[in-house]
């Protein structure tokens, strides 16, 4: 990158060369300075993408680790309610099953029930 530089600096005694070859050779100087210029301004866009990506992937992966453990929370409560007798046993699988008539009703019963941010429903029917 410095002998692009030196170039740039100080000129360059062509002597006896053509004038078509000169205008050439100082053209291709320029283009190679625009596709070092651009090269510069691509690797800065990613560096930064990879900051957001990385950013974003954090916090990704917190929320995950924190609905997981809602997730156990939520499956311990009801294996304690359906040991209990409080409801009637869901056959194992969370969700699957129940008191006909529940709906989503159920999941935001137990969502609230164990403390849980208020979240949009899913559709898992799609």
């Amino acid at each position: 990158a410095a002998h692009g530089l030196d170039d740039d600096l100080r000129p360059i005694d062509r002597g006896d060369m053509p004038k078509e070859r000169e205008t050439r050779l100082e053209q291709n100087r320029k283009a190679a300075r625009e596709s070092r210029r651009r090269k510069k301004v691509m690797i800065e866009e990613l560096q930064r993408s990879v900051i957001f990506f990385s950013r974003a992937n954090a916090t990704l992966k917190t929320q995950n680790e924190e609905f997981q453990r809602l997730l156990i929370q939520a499956q311990t409560q009801i294996a304690q309610m359906e040991a209990s007798g409080e409801v009637p046993k869901t056959g194992g699988a969370v969700g699957g099953g129940g008191v006909a008539g529940e709906g989503a009703g159920a999941a935001d019963a137990t969502a609230e029930a164990i403390g849980a941010p208020d979240a949009a429903p899913v559709d898992t029917q799609a």
